[in-house]
């Protein structure tokens, strides 16, 4: 076998110690069944193992209405909150449903009907709904609610799930930003961090001030690792808690010094004193030495660790006699299985090549620079062996293999024998991670390489990207006190970045409160300034894709909605209370808005108010005057606006075009029932009393954002109304499309009614929202043009 390369530059030896150890003295098999679809096109390897499916088509037909059947459908779709108002069953739009369903909230047992009854409805827009779920940029970020979503389409259609897959991974979003001069060594652009760029997506060559595109993708390719691990251990189904990706950690077991009582003590010693009389000579355990009792303590280590090896060789065995029976009988796990092993073989043989290029003693400082840039993260996310994917389907092995196939491994094996036997498999793997993944991880400055390594001083905190920075940062102060505090001071001054665009709001309002609740713990300051920083470089992104204009948020903080109290115990697995995305999202909405509408916002509960944020308190400040100084078990949605919007207008005797045109309301949907404009007897939602309202007092309804953070509840509005719209979700890729610059109003301009006055002046005026309008226009980006039904 002929290899492309000779070992320089980033390939070179990053240690020259010598390991006592191999990988290849593992007793775990890391061997797979023969794959010739390793070898062949992955659309070759669908059809073939799905041959000819039969491509769904919507069931949806034109609906054939009368009266009475309609009064009898219009009767059933009748439903309550929790807090006895009228509402809604459905929207009456399966894909809506789902739509305005779908997030981190969503129940597990929800995902099937609400996605079979969408695909029904509309496959097409279904498989939009599920990687918007996904996408971080252009969606709602809900990683796990994907899996779920996915694991629907795995087991229902497979092919469409499988053949969709690369675009997780694939540069589908396009984002414009102003390139700026570099400020230090560190800096040669403004921040696109690795987790932003990817592949041939950034072209770099642009002049300082000048526009540059980058591309990113929905989703990580530890999405696919994920996905296949779920698959392997029989949990990727909508309705598993995901175990396997959820490994619990050992807990700390306190001393017993420390955790003894004098009482314990004090009975501990009577049990040792053992009366003479009482005991024989005969009986009397014999004493033994120092020396004994060590050699004793090394022998029961032994025989433990001896067991524990044990435990494990049988562990791996039924593991990979598991793997290899799914892979020889489940034919979607064989073409999932192959298409995640060609993703990565074929992005990492085309990184490998730019390293090459780069190591090339005849490529320019120049060059090398706009070929940096060019490098995706699959070098990051590639199974590394023996980690915990690989372990689980020695999925590093494949890969391995096709590396060696294309010349990539300088390993000389000639041709491969198959199935492979164990030491082969053992080669190509370690070549792998000598020559592929730690060349890779070292040359993109992963920080995890030089945290390894203890060499902290080697982290590039402008190169951090966001998840990174948040977990590590207390670790980064810990290591590197000095270069840390200095790089943090440079952020506050604007001289440096920080990347938070890619975290969501609540997360990051979760550290801040945390954070808060220990002022006098250094650690805890160091936290408040990256968390601080990671909020502002998070706004500032949202900013790129426009700004508010006329618009405020409403924010519910009732009893219902939970509460920011001891947040420090919610782990990222437990049930999240919905005040926490609520808040999260209303603060930032209230900074992207513009004066004079930025930096305030509505809560309600028993009695609504309009706040002002001052953004000098901080963020958890912020968040815990805005719960404290109204808190209520009530929900009085109607409240908002017959006693402060509607009575704030008539007293100040408001010019109708002067009133409020849109309100985005954060809120779980359980809406009190009001007594304004209520019949006994009759059906009438909140939503309808308060346009009852504004038509009553002379003035148009403003737009309203129905925001659910409570997964599949009842609905306050159905397809059919008017300036209304439907959204769901913690993250704030959702709030692009409303924003002035963002998609929403491009198409807009368009999409516009022209209607005559009493004068007989025609006039044109911009459509209003729609809750299926907005939908498609969440789904209709560019960046979900590539996704394709094929069964």
């Amino acid at each position: 076998m002929t290899t492309k390369f000779q070992p320089k530059g980033p390939f070179q030896p990053a240690s020259t110690d010598i390991n006592t150890t191999s990988p290849s003295q593992s007793t775990r098999p890391v061997t797979l069944p023969h794959l010739p679809e390793l070898y062949q096109p992955v659309d070759d390897v669908l059809n073939a193992l799905f041959p000819q499916p039969t491509p769904s088509v919507s069931t949806k037909v034109e609906e054939v209405s009368h009266p009475f059947m309609d009064a009898l459908k219009e009767t059933a779709n009748r439903a309550k909150t929790w807090n006895n108002a009228d509402a809604y069953e459905s929207t009456r739009s399966s894909t809506l449903d789902a739509f305005a369903s779908l997030s981190q909230s969503t129940a597990n047992d929800s995902f099937v009907s609400l996605l079979s009854n969408s695909w029904s409805e509309d496959p097409d827009v279904t498989l939009r709904i599920i990687w918007n779920l996904r996408s971080i940029h252009d969606g709602k970020s809900a990683r796990e609610p994907f899996y779920r979503a996915f694991a629907w389409l795995y087991a229902y259609h497979p092919k469409t799930a499988i053949a969709n897959l690369r675009y997780l991974v694939e540069p589908c979003i396009k984002r414009t930003v102003k390139k700026k001069a570099a400020k230090s060594n560190e800096d040669d652009m403004e921040i696109i961090t690795m987790e932003e760029a990817t592949g041939d997506s950034m072209d770099i060559s642009a002049k300082e001030d000048e526009e540059l595109v980058t591309r990113m993708p929905h989703g990580y390719w530890k999405d696919l690792l994920n996905i296949l691990v779920l698959a392997a251990t029989d949990e990727l189904s909508t309705t598993t808690s995901f175990d396997a990706l959820h490994v619990p950690r050992e807990e700390k077991v306190r001393s017993r010094k420390n955790t003894r009582s004098r009482k314990n003590n004090n009975n501990l010693k009577k049990r040792k004193r053992v009366s003479e009389s009482e005991v024989s000579l005969a009986e009397a355990k014999p004493t033994l030495s120092s020396e004994q009792r060590k050699e004793a303590a090394f022998a029961r280590d032994r025989e433990i660790a001896k067991n524990a090896k044990s435990e494990r060789e049988v562990k791996h065995a039924d593991g990979h006699a598991k793997l290899l029976k799914k892979l020889s009988s489940d034919r979607s796990f064989r073409a999932l299985y192959v298409t995640v092993a060609r993703l990565f073989a074929d992005v990492l043989a085309r990184d490998l090549a730019i390293l090459r290029q780069v190591a090339d003693e005849k490529t320019t400082a120049e060059r090398r620079i706009q070929l940096s840039y060019s490098l995706t993260l699959v070098g990051k996310w590639a199974p590394s062996i023996g980690g915990s994917h690989d372990r689980i389907c020695n999925i590093a092995t494949p890969i391995a293999e096709l590396l060696y196939a294309n010349g990539d491994l300088p390993v000389q094996l000639g041709t491969l024998e198959q199935p492979l036997k164990q030491d082969v498999a053992h080669m190509l793997r370690i070549s792998y991670t000598r020559w592929v993944t730690s060349p890779l991880r070292r040359f993109i400055e992963v920080p995890e390489v030089a945290m390894s390594a203890k060499q902290w001083d080697h982290v590039k905190y402008t190169r951090v990207p966001s998840k990174a920075m948040k977990q590590y940062k207390s670790l980064f102060h810990k290591h590197d006190e000095k270069r840390f505090s200095d790089y943090l001071l440079a952020v506050a001054q604007g001289k440096k970045k920080i990347s938070g665009a890619t975290l969501l709001p609540h997360e990051l309002l979760k550290e801040a409160i945390v954070a808060d609740g220990d002022k006098h713990d250094p650690t805890m300051k160091v936290n408040m300034q990256v968390v601080d920083a990671q909020w502002k470089s998070l706004v500032d992104r949202i900013k790129e894709s426009g700004t508010l204009e006329n618009a405020l948020a409403v924010c519910d903080v009732s009893g219902s909605m939970g509460s920011i109290s001891h947040m420090e115990h919610y782990s990222k697995h437990s049930p999240l209370p919905p005040i926490l995305p609520a808040l999260a999202l209303s603060i930032l909405l209230a900074q992207v808005a513009r004066p004079p509408w930025g930096n305030s916002f509505i809560s309600f509960s028993a009695s609504p108010k309009l706040h002002s944020i001052n953004m000098n308190q901080g963020l958890a400040e912020i968040a815990r005057a805005m719960v404290y100084t109204e808190w209520g078990m009530n929900t009085d949605f109607n409240a908002v606006f017959s006693r402060l919007i509607l009575p704030a207008a008539k007293a100040n005797k408001l010019d109708p075009e002067n009133m409020i045109k849109r309100l985005f309301v954060f809120t779980d949907m359980q809406f009190d029932q009001s007594l304004i404009n209520r019949t006994p007897g009759t059906f009438k939602t909140e939503h309808q009393k308060v346009k009852e309202e504004f038509e009553a007092a002379g003035y148009q309804m403003p737009e309203i954002v129905y925001w659910n953070l409570a997964g599949a509840v009842s609905k306050p509005v159905t397809k059919d109304d008017e300036g209304v719209a439907l959204v769901s979700g913690f993250s704030p890729g959702m709030l692009k499309i409303f924003l002035d610059g963002g998609d929403i109003n491009v198409d807009d301009e368009v999409e516009v009614n022209t209607v005559e006055d009493e004068d007989g002046i025609v006039k044109v005026e911009k459509k209003k929202l729609d809750p299926i309008g907005v939908m498609m226009k969440a789904l209709n980006k560019e960046s979900f043009d590539g996704l394709k039904v094929y069964d």
